[in-house]
């Protein structure tokens, strides 16, 4: 979580959702929060958490992992 603090370049809410995966993430930088979670603890709306997480992943700060049938799990790169 750390690494993340000083990133730039980046609006509150995407900077709010990288704070709150880093928070969830083990040693590896891998987590799982579901969207409501994650809009839950950052007060953003499921569309604002879907676009902050859609950014991330172009900047390639994150990584989704899609599990058809399951939850997406993350891993942060920052």
């Amino acid at each position: 979580m750390t690494a993340c603090w000083p990133l730039q370049g980046m609006s509150p809410a995407q900077k709010s959702v990288l704070i709150s995966l880093a928070d969830n993430a083990n040693d590896d930088g891998v987590c799982w929060p579901s969207i409501a979670t994650i809009g839950a603890r950052t007060c953003l709306s499921e569309r604002a958490v879907r676009n902050a997480l859609r950014w991330l992943e172009e900047v390639e700060l994150l990584k989704s992992h899609q599990r058809f049938g399951r939850s997406t799990w993350y891993t942060i790169t920052p």
